[in-house]
C-alpha cells in the first residue's frame, strides 16, 4: 500500500526590520487617536431658556422757558413661560403736566394666560384695565377668552394673531355709572429681531361692542446699549368710537425710554 505523500512544510517568514517598524508606527498611531478621543469631552447641550423674563423702562421729559412742561412714563413686562403654558403680565403709566397743571394721565394693567395646543395653535384668557383721566372712556375693565395661531415662529421673527369673545365694563368721561356690554376681540403680536442688538415690536389690541369700538396699536423700536440695558422709542395710538362732549376719538403718545432686561442673556452691545 503506497504511503501518503506529505506536502513539505512552508518555511516560516522571518519578520523584517521594515515590517516591525510599520507595526510599531500603526500601534502608536492607534494609541494616540484613542487617547485624543478620550481626552476631548462631548459638547455640553445648551442650557434651557429661563422661565422668567421681562423688562422695565422709564422715560422723562422736562422743558422750561416761556412755559414749563414735563412728562413721566413707566412700563414693565413680566413673562413666565413653561411649555405649553405662557403667562404675560404688563403695566404702564403716563403722566404729563404743563405750567403746574395736570394735562394727561393714563394707566394700564393687563394679564394674559395662553396654552399651546400644538406648535401652531393656542387658546388664551386675558384681562385688561385702562384708566384715561381725559379720554372719552375714563375707565375700562375687559376680559375675554379665545383661540389663536402662531403664523411665524423663527429665531428672528414672531407673528401671532388671535380672536376672542368676552365682556367689558366702561365708564364714559363725566359719567358716574359703568356700562356693560359683550365684546369680540382681535389681537396681534409681531416681533422682528433684525440684528443681534435691535428689534421692532408691534402689538395690536382691539375690542368691538355694541356701544364702543376700541383700537390700541403700539409700535416699539428697541436698541441694546450695553449688556442688559436698552433704549426704546414707543408710539401708541388709541381710538374710541364713542366720545363725550369735549373729548376726541383718538389719543397719541410718543415716548423715549431707557430700560433694563432681566431673565435673558445679555445682548451684544451696539456697534
Amino acid at each position: 500500500m503506497p504511503l501518503p505523500i506529505k506536502s513539505p512544510a512552508k518555511p516560516l517568514v522571518k519578520p523584517t526590520v521594515k515590517s516591525c517598524q510599520t507595526a510599531v508606527v500603526l500601534l502608536a498611531l492607534g494609541s494616540f487617536i484613542g487617547l485624543t478621543q478620550a481626552s476631548v469631552p462631548a459638547a455640553a447641550p445648551p442650557p434651557p431658556p429661563p422661565k422668567w423674563n421681562g423688562d422695565i423702562s422709564l422715560g422723562y421729559v422736562d422743558s422750561s422757558g416761556n412755559s414749563r412742561a414735563s412728562s413721566l412714563n413707566l412700563k414693565a413686562d413680566l413673562e413666565y413661560k413653561s411649555n405649553p403654558w405662557d403667562n404675560v403680565a404688563s403695566a404702564s403709566a403716563y403722566k404729563a403736566d404743563s405750567d403746574g397743571m395736570n394735562t394727561d394721565e393714563k394707566y394700564s394693567l393687563a394679564d394674559r394666560l395662553s396654552y399651546n395646543l400644538n406648535p401652531k395653535q393656542y387658546i388664551f384668557g386675558q384681562g385688561n384695565y385702562d384708566y384715561d383721566h381725559y379720554g372719552p372712556i375714563t375707565q375700562r375693565y375687559a376680559g375675554s377668552v379665545g383661540y389663536g395661531r402662531h403664523f411665524i415662529s423663527t429665531p428672528t421673527q414672531t407673528f401671532d394673531l388671535d380672536v376672542g369673545v368676552g365682556g367689558d365694563r366702561q365708564r364714559e368721561q363725566g359719567a358716574e355709572s359703568f356700562q356693560s356690554e359683550a365684546i369680540a376681540t382681535l389681537d396681534g403680536l409681531y416681533v422682528w429681531k433684525f440684528s443681534p442688538n435691535s428689534q421692532f415690536k408691534q402689538t395690536l389690541r382691539t375690542s368691538f361692542g355694541a356701544h364702543n369700538t376700541f383700537i390700541d396699536p403700539i409700535s416699539e423700536l428697541k436698541l441694546t446699549v450695553i449688556k442688559n440695558f436698552f433704549a426704546s422709542i414707543d408710539y401708541e395710538f388709541r381710538y374710541n368710537s364713542e366720545t363725550s362732549a369735549g373729548t376726541e376719538h383718538t389719543d397719541r403718545i410718543a415716548t423715549i425710554n431707557v430700560g433694563y432686561n432681566f431673565g435673558k442673556p445679555p445682548a451684544a452691545p451696539a456697534s
